[in-house]
């Protein structure tokens, strides 16, 4: 409960329209929005997407999506006239000295918040829903993910 609390603390203050990616991260990053364009997935929402950062995530998880909506309406009135939504993602910094596994756990996350994907019961594919894989590479597995869409 107190890594839910410092993960909502630390993205809650800041720049709302800020954007963020550790530098450790951004070529994966860069190379996962390369192939998604170049298999034809549209990549619009990663805009929402304002942080990519290592951070503690929930107990027993290697990463996590964090998905925050804000509605503005008008004074006095229940009439929406406005919906932000913004997208972060956190990879647990104890997996960072092991790049396969922070590259595919960062690559399972943004399948959540660029794609809104949700996990899948397909064993060693990307969006299965633990963390396990069949590839020796996460580009081959990224490769596969775009190619099946799972």
């Amino acid at each position: 409960m107190l890594r839910i609390f410092i993960i909502l603390i630390l993205f809650g203050c800041g720049k709302e329209d800020s954007h963020y990616i550790n530098p450790t991260l951004n070529s994966y990053v860069q190379n996962f929005l390369e192939r998604a364009n170049a298999h034809k997935r549209n990549t619009l929402s990663f805009a929402n997407v304002l942080s990519i950062d290592f951070c503690y995530a929930e107990e027993n998880n290697r990463g996590i999506c964090v998905v925050k909506e804000k509605t503005s309406k008008i004074k006095g009135t229940n009439i929406e006239v406005s919906k932000t939504i913004n997208k972060y993602v956190c990879i647990d910094p104890e997996i960072s000295e092991i790049p396969f596994d922070y590259v595919y756990v960062l690559y399972h996350e943004l399948g959540h918040c660029v794609f809104d994907e949700n996990h899948n019961d397909v064993e060693g594919t990307l969006m299965f829903k633990t963390f396990q894989f069949d590839h020796d590479d996460p580009e081959v597995m990224l490769d596969d993910y775009f190619k099946s869409g799972l």
